[in-house]
């Protein structure tokens, strides 16, 4: 990109950036918005034409008779909550299993949407995507509230989260795309900063509103804000242009040097195709500007590397790689991007399987259930704010292993605490809590990991396969805490493991700090050869030895052979 648009951080790029957010905000309100709407208050056996002598536990009694009966109603505590769905169903004991099939089905929705709308967003736009899911989701929240049968609320959720997934996850891979190199960090937490706001905004809200159906509608409002999208978000010309689309493309560019105030750099007979090429190169490096028509053959200046490049001065002269459609199956037809994409699968799986378990379960701790949700929010905040500096100074893969680690640990230390005074629940309470905020930090790192270990062509479907991970072991999640029943020690312990496995794998990833955003499968291929954490501690090695270097005939020739 040139210094019009890398260099600045322009008006243009700021509206669709905040934008690009919003989907971020909607994500964590409807995530997360059946712990409050699908909160199990404390309950016990209320007496159907019997008498109740003695309680035993939650979901038996002894009758008159001194017999042990099963309950057929419940009482439930009203301290916190006046309704949720699952006082109004009584989804308890043996029908337990009910709540944690809703929060299921709503991440079973998300795997769907990660897997379909990634490859939708590769094949048909960006655009075309997230705009319909922005309204769908608005309309299936509201819908919720009014509905008076669990099968149908649980339909209704996973409605709902195909479109927020998809929403989400496109307005990333948006902003991703249109931002320069140096702010990738700063978007990248910023998105996981606002998901952490909507979850605090489901915690004010369920304080204030006791009622579950006027709760959801609340939460599914939220969601007019996406219809902003159709009128002011823009497709991504990075897309466009690996599209051969170039006219559409040189019509946001113009467009951005419009608002930014730089009409007086647009060329008087049009951008070339070689101007387009540059304007979308992300690498603060790249000085050229749009001034000047480029022969056939150039060189590009690539952080120090020269590296020539055979490009085409006539929109017309289209590439063939341009005119191919990329998806998930190209993740796997070379070796190293395979083992990339299963690494960074794990890692998405265990970031997903610990977070979810450690969000869904706040309502265990001791308290207030509306405190216990907003604190786990509001740790993020300060949690990102310090790592997006630290990141760009240790690298993406030190940092992700190291909170994948110690979130693990500290999910498997919190099981062995006794709760036997104020102050170990207080230990576990704020143990729970570091380790949510270490989590959220790698969990926030992924996002940007994975656009940046992947080529634009597939970039998309990368970010989709390994939010396909994270959603489906956030299918998981929830069922796995019926496990408790076993050893209520179990769900914590196995989701510790997990974490533990994924940040050692994850040292095996290439460190992309200060490496320039990929565009084809071949530069993918080649990009980190060596690299490993190991490798790295056993030879000093710059940074900019990640950065691919690619001579022409090499291009051409594995683009051939991927065409």
């Amino acid at each position: 990109m040139t210094e019009l648009w890398a260099g600045e951080f322009g008006r243009y790029q700021w509206i669709q950036y905040l934008l690009h957010l919003l989907p971020a905000f909607t994500g964590g309100v409807h995530m997360l918005s059946q712990v409050e709407v699908g909160a199990t208050p404390r309950h016990r056996c209320l007496a159907v034409n019997d008498t109740i002598i003695e309680y035993v536990g939650s979901c038996h009694y002894i009758s008159a008779t001194n017999q042990t009966l099963p309950c057929r109603a419940w009482e439930y505590d009203r301290t916190y909550y006046e309704s949720t769905i699952v006082t109004d169903w009584d989804l308890v004991c043996d029908q337990r299993w009910m709540a944690s099939v809703a929060q299921s089905a709503y991440m079973l929705g998300a795997f769907i949407a990660s897997s379909l709308l990634g490859q939708m967003s590769d094949r048909y736009g960006r655009w075309k995507v997230l705009v319909p899911t922005g309204a769908l989701q608005m309309v299936f929240a509201i819908g919720c509230g009014f509905v008076q049968n669990y099968y149908i609320y649980v339909v209704l959720r996973f409605l709902i989260a195909i479109n927020v997934s998809g929403a989400y996850m496109i307005g990333f891979v948006l902003t991703m795309e249109m931002a320069p190199d140096r702010y990738r960090t700063m978007i990248g937490f910023s998105f996981q900063l606002m998901f952490a706001v909507g979850i605090t905004v489901v915690a004010g809200w369920a304080y204030v509103i006791r009622h579950w159906p006027i709760l959801q509608i609340i939460f599914g409002l939220h969601s007019a804000l996406m219809l902003l999208h159709w009128w002011f978000v823009d497709e991504s010309p990075r897309w466009l242009f690996t599209q051969g689309r170039y006219q559409e493309a040189g019509a946001i560019i113009r467009k951005m040097l419009i608002q930014n105030g730089k009409a007086d750099a647009i060329p008087e007979q049009g951008f070339t195709l070689d101007q387009l090429r540059k304007a979308l190169s992300t690498t603060s490096d790249v000085k050229e500007s749009l001034e000047q028509p480029t022969a056939i053959s150039q060189i590009l200046q690539e952080d120090g590397k020269q590296t020539t490049a055979i490009v085409a001065s006539n929109p017309a002269d289209k590439n063939d790689s341009s005119e191919r459609k990329y998806g998930i199956v190209d993740l796997f037809k070379s070796p190293r991007l395979r083992s990339r994409t299963f690494n960074v699968s794990l890692n998405w799986f265990a970031n997903s399987l610990v977070y979810y378990g450690l969000s869904l379960n706040t309502g265990s701790l001791v308290g207030d259930p509306h405190l216990m949700l907003f604190i786990s929010g509001i740790i993020e905040v300060p949690a990102y704010l310090l790592s997006a500096k630290i990141i760009d100074i240790l690298g993406r893969r030190p940092v992700i292993s190291f909170c994948l680690v110690s979130g693990g640990l500290a999910c498997i230390c919190t099981t062995y605490f006794p709760q036997s005074s104020f102050a170990w629940t207080t230990a576990t309470t704020s143990v729970v809590m570091l380790g949510k905020s270490l989590i959220s930090i790698s969990f926030a790192i992924i996002y940007n990991y994975t656009a940046e270990l992947f080529p634009t062509v597939v970039r998309s479907s990368a970010v989709g396969i390994g939010s396909t991970s994270a959603r489906i072991s956030g299918t998981l999640t929830p069922l796995i805490f019926l496990l408790d029943s076993l050893d209520p020690k179990l769900p914590s312990v196995l989701f510790g493991i997990v974490a533990l496995a994924a940040g050692f794998f994850s040292l095996y990833l290439p460190e992309t700090r200060d490496s320039t955003l990929l565009h084809t499968l071949s530069e993918g291929e080649e990009f980190g050869m060596g690299d490993t954490c190991f490798a790295s501690l056993c030879r000093s090695k710059p940074s900019s030895d990640n950065e691919p270097v690619i001579q022409a005939g090499s291009i051409a020739q594995l683009e051939s052979q991927e065409t």
